[in-house]
């Protein structure tokens, strides 16, 4: 059992996460091995995100909220939109087998707003946003290439007439 002054550390370095973050997302680590967890912690990291895994109740007292979530709760502590840490969280668990169900959600500070499990799941679930800014670049430029080959070969027919 933590002693006091270790809980207030451990909230302290929560609030110093807190805020430099513009977004959290929560997630429930019972019985996920520590080593799969060393392995979110570098992903998030490359992410521009950090993982703390933190009691319900110090979490509580942090958030002024009680009784949200049960069990250990881990808390991803975002400096940028929910896009960033969401791929890792999201990809972790599907490695688990167990994405649905241990995504508990998140909260968007700069907006106020909860963010539901699912929009997490799906966000996380997305392609990053430069495979998507490509898609979309192939998407608007195919229709103009393939009226450039209708040119080019009309052309083609003309000068060989």
């Amino acid at each position: 059992m933590k002693t006091k002054e270790q809980k207030n550390t451990e909230i302290a370095r929560a609030e110093k996460l807190l805020d430099g973050s513009k977004t959290l997302l929560f997630m429930d680590f019972s019985a996920v091995p520590s080593e799969a967890v060393r392995g979110l912690r570098r992903d998030l990291k490359s992410a521009g995100s950090s993982l703390l895994v933190i009691k319900k109740r110090l979490l509580g007292v942090l958030l002024k909220r009680k009784g949200q979530f049960g069990g250990a709760v881990g808390a991803v502590f975002s400096s940028g939109t929910i896009d960033k840490p969401a791929g890792p969280l999201v990809k972790f668990f599907k490695e688990l087998k167990q994405e649905g169900e241990k995504v508990l959600g998140g909260y968007e500070i700069e907006e106020k707003r909860f963010v539901d499990a699912k929009t997490v799941v799906f966000i996380g679930q997305l392609p990053p946003r430069e495979a998507i800014l490509g898609q979309l670049v192939g998407l608007l430029a195919s229709p103009i290439r393939s009226l450039m080959y209708a040119l080019n070969e009309i052309g083609n027919k003309r000068s060989s007439s």
